[in-house]
């Protein structure tokens, strides 16, 4: 189990990315809807944990397993931005 993800800073070098916004309050979702980031090698984002982003890189099946979630899924960022959902809900899905 990999141990890596930090909680305490927002300050990130790889985050979970899930399908819509406020899903990991309760239950993860499924691996399968699950994204491990990663961002390159000395970059880091600044997000906080509930914050909606949008990322571009490289998409590929690789197992990550953490505590609180597995994901099946790894992408190598080559961009992350934020989104802006005025009025969004959680659990309400960002389509």
């Amino acid at each position: 189990m990999d141990q890596s993800l930090d909680f305490e800073s927002d300050v990130l070098s790889e985050f979970l990315l899930i399908p819509y916004y406020g899903g990991c309050i309760h239950v993860p979702p499924p691996a399968n809807q699950t994204i491990h980031v990663v961002m390159p090698e000395g970059q880091s984002h600044r997000a906080g944990v509930f914050d909606v982003v949008r990322v571009s890189g490289t998409l590929r099946i690789e197992s990550y397993r953490h505590e609180i979630a597995v994901a099946a899924y790894r992408i190598d960022a080559e961009y992350v931005e934020h989104e802006q959902m005025d009025g969004l809900e959680l659990g309400q899905s960002v389509e």
